[in-house]
């Protein structure tokens, strides 16, 4: 992440023509905060502070100003005081309502003999108790309505460590900013101004500096400006004091000409810096990567495993484990989808939609426990500040396919006026995708198999966005649809034995349709209320016909024995409620409460019919009890999570989640089974910012891993050698879960390591549970394995700049390794790695932009390593070893217009897998191969 510091400088000068707020944002090497006044002890203890942008550290000087020495730093060159002008300052504002008081006792203390004392000034104990809340302050100080200040000029420069901005008003105005942090934005809002530009228009700058994503100046409401700096990865944060004076907050008395600037220092936001531990990928660095779809942007990142070829990397595989152990949040919300392990195809959503993309690797209390190896948190975009029309169109083929490959995506969004904005995005997205199978064994049997599929996705995603004063209410609609037609043939062969042939074709249609409503409010005292509430529906269509023929001894032709018809139903829909309230606290040691709580009401089934029709018309139904039931699986927690900030430095958060889940499956016949499982998971996450550039981070949380739907159903399914029986009493697994690490992050260099550990009880393995019905033995599903796995995931990224070489100042290297290990002891005490984790995983890139040519160039390269599946009846599988390497170009023609061309698997990597009997010895090698694919096309931004 790139530490990023910002300044805001106001000067106001009654003898000047105009008045000045002037923003430095500045990409530096992590700053420290802005110093405290080093006041002597009979030197007074507050300041006069007639604009109050900022309580932090407001002080009130009943009878002189103590002038603090405060060292210069890059970002900040204080100039020394002028006693001269100190000892000319006039009496102080002493109007009740903007000062505070912060004597110790009635009497005023000792002058500092360096500077007389200011006449005039009232007692401290006369005034009478006011707000401390910086929004207060300013809206009791407010001038009259008609005492609107304009603000008619916006200007920004490049400095040697940034940007400048500065926002011109007529003289002797007065403005009054108020700056909070919202995410990766620091916003600062001017009350009774109006944004009075030559051009009409708001201000905004796209990627202004290094670090910086954009900045805007635009008119929130009739009576004020809100200005917005965005970073890349961290927000800033903002420290009030001043440019020449060296004060915390300085006024110039009436009749002075001599400008007073107040200045607000940025630095790498400690105060802001989220406890969870987490790695993120924004909009700004994988829009200039191959990013068709979210499992493109996934794979390149640490710990991370997307498993399928390319244009069909759907599951996700967090820390190596399986996908049943990963869970994905959008917009915070848990998305319905059809898989049975509650996992989420990822290439189901496009990337275009998407802001920020995170793994959240051990959660505080506010998030849901659920999902032992992570949680995926995808972002959409927010509603622009201006009118946005974003779009592009690609045709290319993948070199195994005679078919083409079309993407086409918009994006348009506006806030036409300060009470409503709107974005909405539409993607088209079709790809031909061919695989090919060899799978040989020892005795020389074969099998070959050709999977020809064209998958098609069609998504929209809106936000109606109204805004107030306080707060914002967003309509989020999201309609995601997928088709996938397949055509497969599989030819088995066997020396001396009848060869069989299967030709199946399958029509697939997922749909997941839904609403959702949020709502943020924030109070005059500080307090935030963020709540949303959602419905979405998720189905599932599948009809599958398969035909199987069979050649006599491997000569003549095949002739057809049976047709199998499959048809499969299957829905997801869910009621979602979430709000949580936080409350700031600033007395003593400083503090953000959250409290919360959570809603999910779920209903789910599956009805699949299957039935062989023989060659005579005779109908077998091959279904099994398994394959149809319905559930309904309702989720109620509560958290309460309190960060303590010790010091500035240092913060503590503890936190608590309850949650609930009471759970009635049913099989197809009707059986029924209630169960509940409740759960209490506490969690402590600390984050230490020992010097400006390093964080470290320690967390410790409580997890749950859910079972899989179709393993709760109360079924009895008879196989030709057991009884195979549902678990609807089944519990969640359950892990302890630990994470230290720390990253070091300057404007060119950034270095991240995290070690984490999870301890893992009650893992669910299909057992043999020593009973019989009749002579069969009666398997079940059952939470009977215990187990760990750990590992260390590595950051580095690299920008060039700090060679100060201008070509080179648009040259990053970034890379990810992670190191894995893992233990299952089952229930006959066998001890194996969890299925198919690789020991190392490993990204490597460099992303490059040359702006005098407009052209971007980006190259990444992905390894996995070899992996081990040990199963049940002794035999093993490996994975070997496979890498992937991908490439990206884009060439601007103007200043909207670019051409793209994208390049996957540019070395036709593909996939090999072994298998090995009891003996060790190999029995089988099957290799798969997907080829590559090409897409090239047109980008435009408005």
């Amino acid at each position: 992440m790139k530490p990023l510091s910002t300044s805001l400088t106001l000067g106001l000068a009654s003898s000047l023509s105009f008045v000045a707020i002037q923003l430095r944002t500045e990409v530096a090497l992590a700053q420290s905060p802005a110093p405290s006044p080093n006041l002597d002890a009979e030197a007074v203890q507050t300041y006069p502070q007639p604009l109050a942008p900022s309580l932090e550290r407001t002080q009130l000087v009943p009878t002189e100003i103590a002038i603090p020495e405060v060292p210069a730093t890059r970002s900040q060159q204080v100039a020394e005081p002028v006693p001269e002008a100190i000892s000319s300052l006039e009496t102080p504002a002493t109007d009740p309502d903007i000062i505070e008081s912060a004597a110790a006792s009635p009497e005023p203390p000792s002058p500092v003999a360096a500077h007389p004392p200011t006449p005039n000034i009232p007692e401290v104990e006369d005034l009478p108790p006011v707000s401390t809340h910086a929004a207060d302050l300013v809206a009791q100080d407010a001038p009259l309505a008609d005492q609107v200040t304009e603000i008619t000029g916006v200007t920004l420069e490049s400095t040697a460590t940034g940007v400048e901005i500065k926002l011109s008003a007529p003289a002797g105005s007065t403005l009054q900013p108020v700056t909070q942090v919202e995410g990766n934005t620091v916003v600062t809002e001017i009350e009774n101004a109006v944004l009075a530009l030559p051009e009409g228009q708001p201000f905004r700058q796209d990627n202004p500096a290094a670090g910086i994503a954009e900045v805007t100046v635009s008119q929130v409401t009739s009576t004020r400006v809100q200005v917005k700096i965005t970073g890349t990865v961290a927000a800033p944060v903002v420290d009030v004091v001043t440019g020449t004076e060296g004060l915390v907050l300085a006024t110039t008395p009436e009749g002075d000409g001599e400008e007073v600037e107040l200045v607000v220092t940025g630095k790498r936001d400690r105060k802001v810096q989220l406890p969870v531990v987490q790695t993120s990928i924004s909009r700004e660095a994988f829009e200039k990567r191959n990013n068709r779809r979210v499992g493109d942007v996934l794979e390149q990142l640490p710990g991370v495993v997307v498993v399928g070829p390319p244009g069909e990397n759907k599951d996700v595989r967090l820390r190596g484990l399986d996908k049943e152990f990963t869970r994905t949040e959008f917009n915070g919300v848990t998305l319905p989808d059809g898989g049975e392990k509650r996992e989420f195809q990822v290439n189901r959503l496009p990337s275009a939609f998407i802001d920020k993309i995170s793994v959240i690797r051990n959660p505080t209390a506010e998030f849901e426990s659920d999902g032992i190896a992570g949680r995926i948190s995808l972002t959409t975009r927010p509603i622009p500040e201006d009118l946005l029309l974003e779009g592009r169109v690609g045709y290319g083929r993948n070199d195994r396919s005679d078919k083409g490959l079309w993407n086409a995506e918009f994006v348009v969004g506006d806030k036409p006026v300060d009470q409503f904005g709107f974005l909405a995005g539409f993607s088209f997205f079709q790809e031909p995708i061919s695989i090919s199978k060899d799978k040989l064994f020892t005795n020389g049997k074969r099998e070959l198999e050709e999977e020809l599929k064209d998958r098609t996705n069609i998504d929209f995603i809106g936000d109606l966005g109204f805004f107030y004063d306080q707060g914002e209410v967003h309509l989020q609609p999201l309609i995601s649809i997928q088709n996938e037609d397949k055509v497969k043939t599989k030819l088995n062969t066997e020396p001396k034995k009848d060869s069989t042939r299967e030709d199946e074709t399958e029509d697939k249609d997922f749909q997941t349709v839904g609403l959702g409503i949020t709502h943020k409010h924030e109070f005059n005292s500080g307090i935030r209320l963020d709540s949303n509430v959602g419905y979405y529906v998720s189905t599932e269509e599948k009809d599958k016909v398969k035909a199987q023929f069979k050649q006599k001894a491997g000569v003549g032709a095949f002739n057809l024995e049976k047709t199998e018809f499959e048809v499969e139903d299957k829905e997801d829909k869910t009621w979602n409620l979430a709000t949580a309230l936080t409350i700031p606290i600033q007395s003593g040691v400083e503090q953000e409460i959250k409290i919360g709580a959570a809603v999910r009401l779920r209903d789910r089934f599956r009805d699949k019919t299957k039935v062989d029709v023989d060659t005579k018309g005779k109908i077998t139904n091959t279904a099994t009890p398994k394959d149809n039931y319905s559930i309904s699986e309702n989720y109620f927690a509560f958290f309460a999570q309190d960060k303590l900030q010790v010091t500035e430095r240092f913060s503590i958060t503890p936190g608590v989640r309850l949650e609930h889940v009471p759970r009635i499956t049913r099989d197809g016949t009707g059986r029924e089974v209630s169960n509940t499982d409740t759960d209490i998971n506490p969690s402590l996450h600390l984050l230490w910012n020992p010097i400006d550039a390093v964080n470290l981070h320690a967390a410790v949380s409580r997890g749950v891993n859910r079972p899989k739907f179709d393993e709760l159903a109360p079924f009895v399914d008879e196989r030709n050698d057991r009884f195979v029986i549902g678990s609807p009493n089944l519990e969640p697994a359950r892990s302890w879960n630990f994470d230290i690490g720390g990253d070091y992050a300057t404007e060119h260099l950034f270095l991240g390591i995290n070690l984490f550990h999870r301890e893992i009880i009650g893992v669910i393995e299909e057992v043999d549970t020593g009973t019989k019905i009749g002579t069969k033995r009666v398997f079940q599903v059952e939470n009977v394995g215990d187990g760990w796995t750990n590992g260390v995931e590595l950051e580095q990224r690299l920008n060039l700049g700090l060679t100060k070489v201008k070509a080179l100042e648009g040259f990053t290297l970034w890379a990810n390794q992670t190191f894995l290990r893992s233990e299952l002891t089952d229930a006959q005490g066998v001890k194996r790695p969890f299925k198919e984790q690789p020991d190392f995983l490993a990204n490597v890139g460099l992303d490059y932009t040359y702006e005098p040519w407009g052209t971007t160039l980006t190259i990444s390269w992905g390894y996995i390593s070899e992996s081990t599946e040990l199963r049940a009846d002794g035999t093993t599988k490996t994975i070997e070893a496979t890498s992937i390497l991908n490439l990206g170009l884009k060439q601007q023609l103007t200043d909207n217009l670019s051409l793209f061309f994208e390049a996957s698997n540019l070395t036709n990597n593909g996939k090999v897998e072994s298998e090995f009997g009891t003996n060790g010895v190999a029995t089988s090698r099957k290799s798969e191969e997907f080829g590559r694919t090409f897409l090239f096309g047109v980008n435009w931004t408005f």
